[in-house]
């Protein structure tokens, strides 16, 4: 987890300084926060069985917020930047 946190921490401040992108780095940034919180509070027993009841709801936070990482990444990138019009 801190490996993850840590790359989408570098995606969201290299996305934050392009533009039509800082307001998704920040989404995504608040998610991140909110992801760590509720793995902290979901671990804090210590005991899997009492850190179960959430789990689906635990990994579609966390998928999305992966997939909203990539999207952020992908977005950087000038040919993808470039090619938006073309798309939408």
């Amino acid at each position: 987890m801190k490996l993850l946190a840590t790359r989408i921490s570098a995606s969201i401040e290299q996305a934050g300084h392009l533009p039509g992108l800082a307001e998704p780095a920040n989404q995504i940034a608040a998610a991140l926060q909110a992801l760590g919180a509720a793995t902290q509070a979901a671990w804090s027993t210590g005991i899997p069985d009492e850190a179960m009841p959430n789990a689906t709801t635990y990994l579609q936070a966390f998928g999305q917020t992966v997939l909203a990482r990539l999207s952020v990444a992908a977005a950087r990138n000038p040919t993808c930047r470039d090619m938006r019009d073309d798309w939408f």
